[in-house]
């Protein structure tokens, strides 16, 4: 079938145990399961040519271009100053959200002259099936982005979108795939 691929992807066995502790040290009496450990062959497809059919509240995700002209992203201050405005008007346009907080960026590259090297600069890509929050880490991190209106903004829906977006086109390397709800 055209625009298909096999590829193993590395998930995390539900074992019971917590896996609940990507971004924050779990408790003391916490045992852990490994990510990533169970390797599946899994048929990906390109999802571009039904995009329109993608929705948050069923698949968990959408798929729409993004593209606000914005290219100087080797410029930290530029990227806080005028493409943070973009992401902020995008999500707001494309989720009906009344106030959208950009907290943190991640630009992914390969570097020279090791080109199987990722940047470590900032967190590089995540190479297993995962989530990047749970209940209990989306709280926490309202609690660490907002910490004076956490508990009012608990008390009412708070969501988090990652926005990812292409700095190069096509996309050669570390592509990202989604995966149904």
């Amino acid at each position: 079938m055209a625009n298909r691929v096999s590829a193993e992807l590395k998930y995390s066995v539900d074992n019971g145990k917590s896996i609940d502790y990507y971004f924050y040290e779990p408790d003391a009496d916490t045992v852990l399961n490994p990510p990533g450990t169970d390797g599946q062959v899994m048929e990906i497809e390109d999802a571009w040519p039904k995009a329109d059919s993608f929705s948050v509240d069923r698949e968990g995700f959408v798929l729409k271009p993004f593209d606000g002209g914005f290219r100087d992203f080797d410029n930290e201050d530029a990227i806080k100053s005028t493409f943070y405005d973009q992401v902020v008007a995008y999500v707001k346009q494309n989720t009906g959200a009344r106030r959208v907080v950009v907290f943190d960026h991640t630009i992914r590259r390969r570097l020279p002259p090791d080109l199987n090297k990722q940047t470590t600069v900032k967190r590089p890509a995540v190479m297993l099936v995962h989530s990047d929050y749970t209940p209990k880490s989306g709280q926490q991190r309202v609690r660490d982005i907002l910490p004076d209106e956490a508990d009012g903004l608990l008390k009412g829906r708070v969501a988090f979108y990652n926005v990812w977006k292409s700095i190069g086109d096509p996309i050669e390397e570390l592509p990202l795939a989604m995966c149904d709800a």
